[in-house]
């Protein structure tokens, strides 16, 4: 029967099987090297049968159709056992209860192939034989369901459905950057944010930050990864499939595939964005500042005193220009070459700004007069009935400087100055300015000596001795001398001031003087009348009481000018009374004048002294501004002190004028108010660092497009249906795509399994493939050499 004769042959090396097939089951037991030509040749049998036309094989005829196909097999196929053809979609392993026994000639193990049949309900063939054939045709057709690519083509899904989720990514990513920007500039130059749970803007900029890079960065993974199906369409290197997963993953892999690149695909741009997003990850968190600035404190107090007018009975500014006079020249910490500051602003933060302001005051103005000074020489102090300033000397040569108001010095040795009052309107270097002269609350006059040669020898010398020369050393050392005078002038006066008070440090800046008086019937305002120093060895001058009621008004500065005119301003007068001027005269008179002189106070004449006859202000303008040290040889120090220390005295009044503290000595002064601040952190935003995020979003944004674009472009000329292009059009990233995507061939000559790295590398570098149907093929189609892989043959 045919059924014995196909289960007994022996050429084949099959052992005999069982006598009788179940019924719809042929069983049989074959070496595994047989199978693939036992198929073929049995499949053309049934075929031939089933047209009527065919003839069984005998058992000869059977194996010797075999042995041919066994050994061209062999030619290029390892032996393998049992386990090497396992997963065979022809073949199925016995149960577990029918174990193989079988062998083949060549001693590899048999296996029974067990081939399902479903039961039909009528045959061509009654026979035993029969029965058998159809039952193996059966098996070998019906078993194994046909596979979808050998039937229909994939259905392709529309490219907005494959790349719907990575487009997603692209627009929150895009909206995470929106975000950022609109949170960032509501905060721009505003106070720090006080959010729940302490969250501050650089954690919020981070969180949304890092969720914008991880949304641009997944579609550009993906696209990256979708890109490689395409580059294969040309014989590549397989290599570059590790390459292209590798960029999909990190920096260091595009780095890897840029050098392999080298920017002639759009894939570059792909990996140079993971480069640039992986170095550019903390960046943004420059673009947050929190530099500190002033800000308005609401509930601090901040004032700036200021007069408008000293026309009360209650004001006390004997008292006030007294004091004003001490604080002129212990105020004084530069040696008198600065003037010192207005002061008078109170600031409770230590931080205060204010607004220009005016402020009632007294200004001063010098000019020399030595062009008015007549000097003369006399051989005895008996020659003159001029007081001689000191102890006069008989028998000494002496000399007078006078001007032509009957203010005379007299002296005897190089070091001499004396200071007085001029009365009235009497000036000498202010004739012509009507309002100066109108203004005037005392015009002094200085006359003093002025060394024009010294012992240079010892005079350099003075910083080797320890302590101030004496008084007859430093005469004998000067050889020569001039006589100088100077007018000063204090006069009334409104003041504009900038305060600003800084780390606890006021600095009030004097910005302007106006001294512009309303229509007066008189050409001064003024009139004292003092006796002379020497003259009459007073300093008392007489009051005017029954003036004292009398008013002399200064126009408002801010209007004196159109262009200084304010619409919404009023303009408000400046007044003094006459009482309280000829009270600040009569202070200024009795602390300034005066002289002093280097005179021998010994009857043997041997030694000398400095004889005072003045306040302090005159000691401290003799010995530290007229002859200090540094400013006897040097004129123009001299003349800057001098302006300096009348500066300070008419800086001095002026501040206790406005001031009301300790005590107020002008009833009507008035605080101003400015804005006391305090130091807060406020968010500067730099907006370049945030434009960075934006760049690398648009690139996302334009290597996904690439992406998509190119796959919409891919032609006849690059797969040959519509099939094949369908392939690879969703695989993107997919790790079981890159599982199948080799066929046999390509992956046997890759190895065709695993060994070390370096083996694997090189042989991939060295196998081109390309994509051919659903698969990767090699580019070639020479026979695979013979090579030896681990205790493979290939």
């Amino acid at each position: 029967m045919f059924g014995q004769r196909y289960s007994h042959f022996s050429e084949s090396g099959l052992d005999s099987g069982p006598e009788e097939a179940p019924r719809g089951r042929l069983s049989r037991p074959v070496s595994a090297e047989a199978v693939p030509q036992f198929v073929s040749r049995n499949r053309q049998s049934s075929t031939d049968l089933d047209q009527g036309h065919g003839t069984l094989l005998s058992s000869d005829d059977f194996g010797s159709a075999m042995r041919p196909a066994m050994a061209r097999r062999e030619q290029f196929q390892p032996r393998r056992s049992l386990n090497n053809i396992e997963g065979n979609p022809l073949i199925t392993g016995l149960p577990d209860n029918q174990p193989s026994t079988a062998r083949s000639k060549s001693g590899t193990p048999a296996m029974n192939v067990s081939i399902n049949r479903k039961p039909v309900a009528t045959s061509t063939f009654n026979t035993i034989d029969s029965q058998g054939y159809q039952s193996l045709k059966r098996g070998y057709s019906s078993d194994e369901p046909p596979r979808k690519a050998e039937c229909e083509p994939f259905p392709a899904k529309p490219l907005w459905r494959i790349w719907a989720w990575e487009v997603f990514y692209i627009f929150l990513s895009i909206s995470s950057f929106f975000l950022i920007v609109a949170v960032l500039c509501s905060y721009d130059q505003q106070p720090l944010p006080d959010w729940p749970l302490h969250i501050t803007l650089n954690t919020f900029l981070a969180f949304f930050t890092t969720l914008a890079k991880a949304a641009f960065m997944l579609p550009v993974s993906v696209a990256i990864s979708q890109t490689q199906w395409s580059w294969f369409l040309k014989d590549r290197p397989l290599h570059d499939l590790q390459l292209f997963d590798q960029a999909s993953r990190g920096p260091w892999g595009s780095v890897m595939l840029l050098k392999r690149i080298r920017y002639k695909h759009f894939v570059s741009l792909g990996a140079l964005l993971m480069i640039v997003s992986a170095l550019t990850s903390p960046v943004t968190q420059l673009a947050i500042k929190y530099p500190v600035r002033d800000s308005v404190a609401l509930h601090e107090e901040a004032k700036a005193a200021a007069v408008r007018n000293m026309t009360s009975d209650e004001d006390r500014m004997n008292l006030g220009a007294r004091r004003a006079l001490v604080l002129a020249t212990l105020s004084d910490s530069t040696d008198f070459m600065e003037p010192i500051a207005p002061a008078g602003a109170f600031c409770s933060t230590g931080n205060c700004t204010f607004d220009r302001y005016q402020s009632l005051g007294i200004c001063m103005k010098t000019a020399n007069i030595t062009e008015h000074l007549k000097v003369e020489e006399f051989d005895s102090p008996d020659m003159i009935d001029t007081l001689v300033l000191g102890f006069p000397k008989p028998d000494a040569k002496m000399w007078r400087a006078s001007l032509p108001s009957g203010l005379e010095m007299a002296h005897q040795t190089p070091l001499a100055a004396m200071t007085d009052m001029l009365n009235g309107s009497e000036t000498f270097a202010f004739q012509d300015d009507e309002d100066l002269k109108q203004t005037r609350i005392s015009s002094f006059t200085v006359i003093y000596t002025n060394p024009t040669e010294l012992n240079e020898t010892w005079y350099n010398g003075l910083s080797e001795v320890a302590g101030a020369p004496f008084a007859s050393d430093l005469i004998g050392a000067i050889y020569n001398f001039r006589h100088e005078a100077m007018e000063v002038m204090y006069h009334l006066c409104v003041q504009t001031f900038e305060t600003r008070v800084s780390m606890g440090i006021e600095r009030t800046t004097l910005v302007e003087t106006s001294a512009v008086p309303v229509e007066q019937e008189k050409p001064f305002f003024l009139d004292m009348r003092c006796r002379p120093l020497l003259g009459e060895a007073s300093r008392t001058c007489n009051q005017s009481i029954d003036r004292w009621h009398e008013t002399l008004h200064l126009k408002d500065p801010r209007f004196l000018t159109n262009f200084d005119a304010d619409s919404t301003l009023e303009e408000e007068h400046y007044s003094a009374s006459y009482f309280s001027l000829e009270k600040i005269s009569t202070i200024l008179k009795t602390d300034i004048m005066g002289y002093a002189s280097a005179s021998y106070v010994t009857e043997e004449y041997q030694d000398t002294a400095v004889f005072f006859r003045g306040q302090e202000f005159l000691k401290t303008l003799f010995q530290s501004v007229i002859y200090d040290l540094k400013n006897i040889a040097n004129s123009t120090l001299r003349q800057i002190a001098l302006n300096n220390i009348h500066t300070n005295v008419a800086t001095s009044v002026s501040t206790i004028m406005r001031v009301n503290q300790p005590q107020s000595y002008a009833f009507n002064s008035f605080n101003i108010s400015g804005k006391a601040l305090t130091q807060v952190s406020y968010v500067h935003i730099t907006w370049g660092w945030i434009s960075m995020l934006a760049v690398e979003i648009v690139m996302a944004l334009l290597f996904l497009a690439l992406t998509i674009v190119s796959q919409m472009k891919l032609n006849g000329r690059q797969t040959s249906s519509r099939e094949e292009r369908s392939a690879f059009r969703e695989a993107k990233n997919s790790s079981l795509a890159m599982l199948v995507a080799l066929d046999e061939n390509s992956r046997a000559r890759a190895g065709g399994g695993l060994r070390p790295l370096d083996e694997l590398q090189s042989a991939s570098k060295a196998l081109k493939v390309r994509f051919e149907g659903r698969q990767m093929a090699t580019a070639d189609e020479t026979t695979i050499e013979t090579s030896e892989v681990g205790d493979r043959v290939i």
